[in-house]
């Protein structure tokens, strides 16, 4: 305990080797990114064994595809996402809290009021909202409290048309709930997300924008990953069944109009984890962990940047990153890795 990992083989020796030359002959901005990222992977190898990264996919990632030339218009900025609780664990993910959300080491309680509606999920903070998700068999609710007194300021249904038959119904487990995913807002709409597959979005005064539904969720325990945020996209990480089924996915929307951006095939099963988003290696990079594989994507168009082999057991602590290093949990070993 306490050393370092020794990584899996690498599936290819000659990988590093065929990543460099791709990287040399790209002649768009990724380039540079990929030659960066190679460096920093040989000198992993060197240093550590031969590297956990998958080779075909982190050509892809380096190589093919890149961000669009204009980012889509998006007004909210870092400092302002910062200063609010937008997500599970609040900005990035990361658990920390500045400013005004900075809780008074009293133990003084402002207001408290009964939940309207069961659900395991956790509140977000935008400004004087606090928003979150409660639902059961029969109705599914998004609510906004006042921050300041904690008066119900509004709650809408999630109105979307029921299974076409009994069987396409999830069975959903009482441990879990309907509501276990906590929501997300970018600072112009909030969006949840529900067990059986409902997604909808709502200004933050409560008006609805769109819903869809994304079919019955196969996991033994309910779906439970929350929901994250890049500009206004958002994220929706569908690991579920096992890794045979090949039924995970994880799906980008427009926020705006509710549109499928980009869809990627998971060669996972079913987890719990919340994705996050950070910037690195000159770059946004969207990480998502699932049994046995971390793998980071472009959130832009879902092009996968990198993968490493590292989980074992049943995947449910959230990834964070902070000081330079992506830090997890690898519940299978009982470890910490970054």
């Amino acid at each position: 305990r306490g050393q370092p990992l020794r990584p899996p083989e690498r599936t290819d020796p000659e990988a590093a080797a065929r990543l460099l030359r791709r990287a040399q002959l790209s002649r768009n901005s990724v380039a540079a990114c990929g030659v960066v990222a190679l460096a920093a992977f040989a000198v992993i190898a060197f240093s550590r064994g031969p590297s956990p990264l998958a080779d075909a996919d982190l050509v892809a990632g380096l190589t093919g595809g890149g961000q669009p030339e204009s980012a889509p218009a998006y007004a909210i900025s870092p400092e302002e996402l910062r200063a609010n609780w937008p997500r599970f664990r609040g900005w990035q993910g990361s658990g920390v809290a500045t400013g005004a959300l900075v809780l008074a080491t009293a133990p003084e309680v402002n207001w408290q009021v009964p939940s309207p509606a069961p659900g395991f999920s956790s509140p977000l903070i935008w400004k004087q909202r606090v928003l979150f998700t409660g639902g059961n068999a029969e109705k599914r609710e998004v609510f906004c409290l006042n921050a300041d007194t904690g008066e119900l300021q509004w709650r809408q249904p999630v109105q979307l048309p029921a299974p076409a038959t009994a069987e396409e119904a999830p069975e959903i487990p009482e441990m879990t709930g309907h509501a276990a995913s906590t929501a997300a807002t970018d600072g112009e709409r909030v969006y949840a997300i529900f067990a059986a597959g409902e997604l909808a979005a709502f200004t933050l005064d409560g008006q609805p924008v769109w819903s869809k539904h994304l079919g019955a969720l196969d996991n033994p325990y309910g779906h439970a990953a929350s929901l994250a945020c890049w500009q206004d996209r958002v994220i929706v990480q569908l690991d579920q069944g096992d890794e045979d089924s090949r039924k995970s996915k994880i799906i980008v929307f427009d926020g705006v109009t509710g549109d499928m951006v980009w869809q990627k095939a998971r060669p996972v099963g079913a987890s719990w984890a919340t994705p996050i988003v950070f910037d690195a290696a000159g770059q946004p990079q969207l990480v998502t962990l699932g049994l046995p594989w971390v793998i980071a994507y472009m959130p832009a168009d879902g092009t996968e940047l990198w993968r490493a082999k590292w989980l074992e057991g049943e995947i449910t602590p959230s990834p964070i990153y902070a000081g330079g290093q992506l830090i997890l949990v690898d519940p299978g070993m009982y470890q910490l890795l970054a």
